[in-house]
């Protein structure tokens, strides 16, 4: 089953819509320069449980996708600023008389700009 399926008006990725299957935990840069770019640009919609590339419907159970929303909140307030103005929301579909969830993220362009990633990288002594 494909994003295109359960959403209207839904292309490959662009400059104005990404998917990610999972929030990448060893790269959280990669997919919150993502965020940061569409509250810094004109806006877009950021897909969790989504194949990047086919729009493939990956999803997650109820309690799974609680907890990567839950995920995604906390790094956005830990890395961010100022905090962009996003709406969550799950999108729910049936998949062999399954409940599955994605997680839709709109984000509009934001008032308060630039909108910053601060991260720090922390390397051994060498």
């Amino acid at each position: 089953m494909y994003l295109e399926e359960i959403i209207e008006d839904i292309y490959l990725e662009g400059d104005k819509f990404e998917c990610k299957s999972i929030l990448n935990r060893d790269d959280i840069v990669g997919w919150l320069k993502s965020i940061a770019g569409f509250a810094n640009a004109s806006g877009g919609d950021f897909y969790i449980g989504v194949e990047d590339k086919t729009n493939k419907l990956i999803g997650f159970d109820r309690k799974a996708a609680d907890n990567e929303r839950n995920y995604f909140n906390n790094i956005i307030n830990e890395h961010l600023t100022p905090r962009p103005q996003m709406k969550i929301s799950f999108v729910r579909y049936e998949i062999r008389n399954r409940e599955r969830f994605i997680i839709r993220v709109t984000i509009p362009e934001s008032s308060v700009k630039p909108v910053i990633l601060k991260y720090k990288i922390y390397l051994p002594f060498l």
